[in-house]
């Protein structure tokens, strides 16, 4: 895995960040946010877990948290039904992966993508 920094921002891929971010996954919980086997609202609680929705919702936050400090890209978007979704990647990955992922705002996200990335090799020159 090659990772190359600048300050406290890492620039590696989607899928290189989301391996760098499940080092911060501290319980099977952490770790089933960041594959997507869980809502990040919380919403898929069910029975006594429910009950324990504000001590779910803090280890969300702190997860987060933890990758941001690290200098991980991530990003929270809204997907489609207002669902949140993570993203894992540097700016222009983000954007390229909102491209596929999103038709209707395809021509949009690209433009962001590219502009992403100029921002980026300008900035490592």
């Amino acid at each position: 895995m090659e990772e190359k920094t600048r300050g406290k921002v890492v620039f590696v891929s989607p899928d290189e960040a989301r391996v760098l971010a499940l080092r911060h996954a501290r319980g099977c919980y952490q770790q089933g946010i960041l594959y997507g086997s869980y809502s990040l609202s919380g919403a898929d609680l069910r029975g006594r877990a429910k009950d324990y929705a504000g001590r779910y919702a803090t280890s969300r936050n702190n997860l987060l948290k933890r990758i941001k400090e690290a200098g991980i890209p991530i990003k929270e978007v809204w997907g489609e039904h207002n669902k949140r979704v993570l993203v894992f990647g540097t700016e222009a990955a983000i954007y390229a992966f909102l491209a596929e992922k999103f038709p209707k705002g395809r021509k949009e996200f690209l433009r962001l993508a590219l502009e992403a990335s100029n921002r980026t090799q300008k900035e490592e020159t």
